[in-house]
């Protein structure tokens, strides 16, 4: 006998919500829930470094903090605009979760070689450059910090820690672009060994004799 309306805001407002009960062409009842709409990139700090250095824009509606901090990167291919997108969506999917943590949403310049998916390899190199500016913001954030990055934004992340000792409590690694074995040398025998011989015998995942 219950139900849930989800309702997403078109435009910034503070007028309250309000229901009313028509019978028979009278009002005969209203209720006003008072709410206000804001933009989402409002609750969050988005954090530019495709020139570098950190351009940050704090967020005007942040939530109270609970001392943890989300960082979150996309992947490739992802211009500046998409770039909001993605972490509009991050930060809404967390929120709805039940997460109170601090969102950072960062973009990167991770189409540089876009739209010939053969120069992949220059942001691969772009990965790598903004790998210390990354370090540099996310060690400078107070309280813990989790990393949350998808496909090659991950090659960011892993270059800042392993390269330039960015410190994180947490990492999640999305649909991560980086070779299993940059983070486990042990994976090298078993890539030797598809190399040399047509058996699946003793991998891990003979599907990966198809590759």
């Amino acid at each position: 006998s219950k139900g849930v309306i989800l309702i997403e805001g078109r435009a910034a407002t503070t007028s309250p919500l309000v229901l009313e009960i028509w019978r028979k062409g009278r009002k005969v009842l209203e209720k006003p829930l008072p709410l206000r709409v804001a933009p989402v990139e409002q609750m969050y700090a988005r954090v530019n470094l495709r020139d570098g250095a950190a351009a940050v824009t704090p967020g005007s509606r942040l939530p109270p903090a609970n001392g943890t901090n989300v960082v979150f990167l996309h992947g490739y291919n992802v211009d500046a605009e998409k770039a909001r997108d993605w972490h509009s969506e991050m930060f809404k999917r967390l929120w709805q979760s039940g997460s109170k943590a601090r969102f950072h949403g960062v973009t990167w310049k991770g189409d540089v070689g876009w739209p010939n998916a053969l120069r992949c390899h220059e942001d691969v190199v772009s990965a790598f450059a903004t790998a210390p500016h990354l370090k540099n913001y996310v060690n400078g954030l107070s309280g813990e910090k989790i990393m949350m990055a998808h496909s090659l934004g991950n090659m960011v992340v892993s270059s800042a820690i392993a390269d330039h000792g960015m410190g994180v409590g947490k990492y999640f690694m999305l649909n991560a672009a980086v070779p299993a074995e940059a983070y486990d040398p042990a994976l090298t025998t078993i890539r030797r060994a598809m190399r040399s011989s047509s058996s699946t015998t003793g991998l891990p995942f003979p599907r990966w004799r198809l590759c």
